[in-house]
């Protein structure tokens, strides 16, 4: 493989795996719009106290062959809500709260698939969906931005880390061809490592994505 022909190559393995990101991210907002409706838990709560029928005041039971409905809500015993079975334009989803109301937990069932997330006071911390695309680990710090991310695609698994701004390192293999790529504040290539069948290489490269520098 000439050196055109494989920059050629890891022009598209960036391309894809920026696109990864960029899905990534998606997902992540995904599940925030979904944590920020289930915040609401405290007003669902005082509503579903409200509501109660009187007939479970009274302490009578009735069992029904089948309920349907959009949402189911779990109090405590102060009335507060601490789980909710949802049904909403983005799919079903079971959210579990904290006792002041903020989402810690989250299993949903989106358009591309099933995912599952795990919150902190600020977002999430850890997501892991099965996609349609293939399945994906993501891990978040503490404001929840993604800062690792693994996932598996028809194409071959891919791992990318990133800062606070961006990503700034994969590790990918495609088509039996391990690469390294480490990338500058702005998302580009400057660095790469790539083995395969034929000898390693190392290329760095400009701001432009020009190759300055390669062996062998």
């Amino acid at each position: 493989m000439t050196t055109e022909e494989r920059l050629e190559a890891l022009e598209r393995e960036q391309a894809e795996t920026k696109a990864e990101l960029a899905r990534a991210k998606r997902r992540v907002r995904r599940l925030m719009i979904g944590g920020a409706a289930a915040a609401a838990c405290a007003v669902v709560s005082a509503a579903a106290w409200v509501g109660m029928p009187e007939a479970r005041a009274q302490g009578q039971a009735q069992v029904l062959p089948e309920v349907r409905a959009r949402r189911f809500v779990l109090m405590n015993e102060n009335g507060k809500a601490r789980a909710r079975l949802d049904m909403d334009k983005n799919g079903a989803s079971l959210i579990f709260c904290e006792e002041n109301g903020k989402v810690r937990a989250d299993l949903g069932m989106m358009k591309d698939g099933p995912g599952f997330a795990l919150f902190n006071e600020n977002g999430p911390r850890v997501m892991l969906g099965a996609y349609q695309d293939g399945p994906e680990l993501n891990l978040g710090d503490e404001n929840g931005k993604g800062r690792a991310i693994l996932r598996v695609d028809k194409a071959g698994p891919t791992l990318s880390l990133a800062d606070e701004n961006g990503p700034r390192a994969a590790l990918v293999v495609q088509k039996g061809a391990p690469a390294l790529h480490l990338y500058d504040e702005n998302g580009k290539d400057r660095a790469i490592v790539i083995t395969g069948k034929n000898e390693p290489k190392l290329m760095l490269l400009d701001e432009n994505g020009e190759v300055i520098w390669s062996a062998p």
